[in-house]
């Protein structure tokens, strides 16, 4: 586990969210852009950290995924290796899992998310990316009915785009190379069991057990005898309808189902796009169009009548252009994009979405701006602090001489003058130049790193320093209230044996009083 305030790189580690099989991941600041990510520290799928191969080809493998970019896949926007191992920035979801989501939801509700799910899946299947580990904990809803699907980050990545329903297995080495098996086995294909070559409808068949799973309330696999069971049923159980288990699922997304969950891949659907038209009830066989996803509807949002899951920077640049055709006064507002969005038969859904890339890619603009004006700044300043020392130096050296009237020695002291005059003018030209070398934006990150790493010390250091005092302090205060119980008992017992010593006095003053009256009376008896 790795402390809050670690710095990895440019992130900052803030707290922990969670840990699983493949790693943990931390929510942690981006130093540079100012914003909240999803830090995920990678292991080798037992705890520990992979070898230096392996290191390499997780980030890799997460960098090859980060080109993956649909509105249902969350985005990777970094990758690296660190000492803590490697690790993938992603974008942080706020949400709950599906598996949270769907206790109580509708058949039509659940049906929508899956939905959006199998679109991501099928855009990355168009880019040869195998998820491997689809399950409900992988998936998340949003508050506004979004779903996201998690860790593509450490999915198998294929060298070029390819058809969804070809293999991967002799492409980009993965994780299985070394011998480690991605997945969860409840949710695994039968192919991936024995070891065979992935491709897309392994997804699918995940995808299967999911949505099985979250609208039945149950496992198709009814198996006994532990994870043996469940691979046993796996290869050989044939799931019950969901149709009878859950009677407001339709008859058609059932047969989907079963079908997706076909032990052989060729019996699944071809593609995801495939499956998703045979949950809209319409012919699977019909080859999908993939620049054009069929409707997907985020529960709890309104329907689009074209819902775009995808967009491109021309369909951007498309509606913008059209929004400013409105007039207005000083530029064009959210309202006048969704009208032009409508017209252009693009959803608000993605049109919010191409917002929120296109904020992002102003961001890292702005940010890199930022970095280059401080190097150059920089540069300004370390040539004037340099004029002023030349000048410093030689008008003590020169004024000096002419008072004591040095004469013949005198023009030696121009020589060092001359040869540093030389390197003032080679740095005054670097520093009138506006171009930025990539080695100095390197060093000027190293050494911002080195300040966050140097400042996130310091708080430590201050907060243990606080929190020794306050030990400290409490510790005193405990020693003082033993001493005020140790006196008060003291007080207490004195008190007691004072009482006691006075009612023994009493009790013996009492008896002599006794005494006398007895031996007053016995005195008058005998008198005569």
């Amino acid at each position: 586990m790795i402390a809050p305030g670690t710095v990895l790189h440019r992130y900052v580690v803030e707290s922990p969210l969670g840990s699983g099989g493949m790693g943990t991941v931390y929510r942690a600041r981006d130093t540079h852009l100012d914003r909240a990510v999803a830090l995920k520290v990678l292991s080798d799928g037992a705890g520990g950290l992979p070898d230096q191969e392996g290191r390499a080809r997780l980030v890799r493998e997460a960098r090859a995924a980060a080109a993956l970019s649909h509105p249902n896949a969350v985005a990777i926007y970094d990758a690296g290796d660190s000492e803590h191992g490697p690790f993938i920035v992603m974008e942080l979801v706020e949400g709950e899992t599906l598996r949270t989501a769907s206790s109580g939801a509708s058949a039509d509700d659940v049906v929508g998310w899956m939905k959006m799910a199998a679109l991501a899946l099928a855009e990355a299947h168009d880019r040869g990316i195998v998820h491997r580990d689809i399950k409900p904990e992988n998936l998340m809803v949003r508050a506004d009915g979004m779903v996201k699907v998690l860790d593509f980050g450490i999915a198998r990545q294929g060298a070029a785009p390819q058809d969804a329903s070809a293999p991967t297995h002799n492409v980009l080495p993965t994780l299985t190379g070394t011998g480690v098996q991605i997945g969860t086995p409840q949710y695994m294909a039968p192919e991936q069991i024995k070891g065979k070559k992935l491709d897309g409808r392994t997804d699918q068949f995940a995808w299967g057990v999911t949505i099985y799973e979250v609208l039945s309330g149950r496992s198709p696999w009814q198996a006994e005898g532990g994870a043996l069971g469940v691979v046993a049923a796996i290869l050989e159980e044939i799931p019950t309808e969901l149709t009878t288990v859950r009677t407001d699922v339709p008859a058609h997304v059932s047969s989907a189902i079963a079908r997706a969950l076909s032990k052989r891949p060729e019996d699944r659907f071809p593609t995801m796009r495939h499956l998703v038209r045979a949950l809209d009830g319409q012919d699977p066989d019909v080859e999908p169009e993939p620049a054009k996803p069929k409707d997907v509807k985020a529960p709890g949002m309104p329907k689009s009548p074209a819902f775009e899951t995808r967009f491109s920077e021309a369909t951007v640049k498309a509606v913008i252009g059209k929004a400013l055709q409105f007039e207005q006064r000083g530029g064009y507002s959210k309202t006048d994009l969704k009208e032009a969005a409508v017209e252009l038969g693009i959803s608000e859904d993605a049109i919010e979405q191409a917002a929120i890339a296109i904020r992002g890619e102003r961001e890292k603009t702005v940010a890199d701006d930022e970095l280059k004006r401080r190097i150059l700044l920089k540069r300004k300043h370390g040539f004037l602090y340099h004029l002023i020392a030349y000048v410093g130096v030689n008008l003590a050296i020169i004024i000096p001489a002419l008072f004591l009237n040095v004469g013949v020695a005198f023009p030696f002291f121009f020589i060092p003058a001359i040869l540093w005059g030389i390197g003032l003018a080679s740095h005054g030209v670097k520093a009138s130049s506006d171009v930025v070398d990539p080695e100095d934006i390197r060093e000027e990150i190293a050494e911002e790193e080195r300040a966050v790493a140097l400042d996130a010390a310091h708080r430590a250091a201050f907060q243990r320093n606080i929190d020794r005092k306050h030990r400290r302090h409490q510790a005193r205060e405990e020693r003082h209230e033993e001493h005020r119980v140790r006196i008060a008992r003291q007080k207490t017992g004195r008190a007691t044996e004072r009482a006691q010593a006075e009612a023994e006095a009493e009790a013996e003053a009492w008896a002599e009083h006794e005494r006398e009256e007895v031996r007053a009376r016995d005195h008058r008896v005998r008198k005569p």
